[in-house]
Order: structure tokens, then sequence, then C-alpha cells
């Protein structure tokens, strides 16, 4: 059926239909996209804040995430809203018992000063001490050219190391079509 005219009153939207030629204005590009996890575990020391270290990407489609710096710097004429995930798992090294954990987005803009949004908080509850906890946190962030995020995190535990494990942990993001 060649369709000359559409007219609201006659178009089923519940129809399927075949279009040759262009259709424009459809879609997007969901790009710059990237997601990262740890090539191997971390060790984080005792009431540290500790910048975690990921280094493998699966994904990074502007080469924009520095798996040396462990950060992702978005790139220029790239700026707008960004979804952007991340989870982590601990888990206790020696006699470590986790109390509080804690995982930080650290935004740093362009030219400006960092800021850290507490993405997930964990306290002990009714005495319970963990050997292994898990979190993380999901969010909409506004980024212009050149600014830059990363994660943080630290624990509290009974002073022992605890690890962040390679299989549980990552981060990603994407810019949102506007």
């Amino acid at each position: 059926m060649a369709i000359t005219k559409i007219q609201s009153e006659s178009l089923n939207l519940a129809d399927d239909f075949a279009f040759t030629g262009t259709i424009t204005g459809a879609g997007g590009n969901m790009t710059p996209a990237f997601s990262v996890y740890l090539s191997g575990n971390q060790s984080i020391t005792d009431s540290v804040t500790t910048k975690i270290q990921f280094n493998t990407e699966t994904l990074d489609t502007d080469n924009a995430f520095d798996t040396s710096n462990y950060e992702f710097t978005v790139p220029a004429g790239k700026g707008g809203k960004y979804f952007v995930h991340m989870h982590g798992y601990y888990y206790g090294s020696g006699n470590a018992r986790m109390f509080a954990i804690v995982f930080d987005l650290r935004h740093t803009p362009s030219g400006g000063s960092a800021t850290n949004y507490t993405g997930m908080k964990y306290y002990e509850q009714d005495g319970v001490i963990e050997l292994a906890r898990s979190g993380g946190f999901s969010g909409i962030i506004n980024l212009n050219a050149g600014d830059k995020l990363s994660v943080n995190t630290s624990h509290s535990s009974n002073g022992d190391p605890a690890n962040l494990n390679q299989s549980g942990t990552h981060f990603c993001g994407y810019k949102i079509i506007e």
C-alpha cells in the first residue's frame, strides 16, 4: 500500500509498514558508550578512599575511557545527558569483616573542581558483620566536553584490607538521545 498522504483517522498505528527510501529524524546514536571492569581483584585498604582501577574495556566506542587513569573523559562535541551505572562486589581478605562500604561517582568538570556523588552506602545493621557485600548505583548526569568520571570506594572493617572482586565489579555509561 503506497501512502501518499497520511491522515490520522485512516492510519492504524498497530499495522506493520515496509518503508522504502530514507527515513530521517528517527532513532539516534547513543554514543559515546563505555563498559569497563577490573582485570583482577583489587585490594582496598581499610578506611582509605581509593579510586577503583577499571583497567579492562568491554566497550569504548570513542576511545574515551583511559584504562591507565581509570576514568572516562567526554569527547569534544559530545556533551549532554549520560546514563551511568556501577556495581561493586567486596569480600573480606584474611580476617576482614565489612562494617561499612561506600561507592562514589567522582565528576571532575573540565577546568573545575571535582565533586563526589555518593552512589551507595552500606552500614552494618543489628550487629550483623558481613564477610562480603555488593552494591552499586545508576543515574543520569549532565556532562560537558572534557568532563571526567571515575569511581572511588572506601570500606570500614576490623582493620584488615578487603578486596573488590574482579568478576563482580564494573562501570559503564552512554550518552542519552535527547
